[in-house]
């Protein structure tokens, strides 16, 4: 019994670690990001391992990094709320964690947008 409900626990906490792949990146990470962002006048939102069908478009307002708190890591947020690199997409439908240098997993490297 105890092993049936070990499993499912585990599963919740890969899944878990998995949704959060590039959310805290490398000061020259988040930098590099940044600079791209603010060349773009729309990102999108793109999680497959979510289940998201469809990107979300995300009118850009604003953009900067900001430091974590927790080692030397930073975050990346747009207009306010933080971004995961690895479900963020440049204007064009490029994945900036790939653009940026932040390993992930199970991410198309290019969405089609519109």
């Amino acid at each position: 019994m105890k092993k049936l409900l070990i499993l499912p626990v585990l599963f919740l906490l890969t899944a878990t670690a998995m949704a959060d792949q590039c959310a805290y990146v490398t000061k020259d990470q988040a930098d590099a990001a940044v600079k791209i962002l603010k060349q773009n006048e729309v990102a999108y939102h793109f999680c497959e391992l979510c289940g998201d069908t469809e990107p979300r478009k995300i009118q850009i307002t604003s953009v900067e990094n900001v430091s974590t708190g927790w080692r030397d890591f930073y975050e990346v947020t747009i207009n306010g709320t933080d971004a995961d690199l690895a479900y963020t997409y440049d204007q064009n439908g490029y994945n900036l964690a790939m653009q940026v240098g932040c390993e992930t997993n199970e991410v198309s490297a290019e969405i089609e947008v519109q």
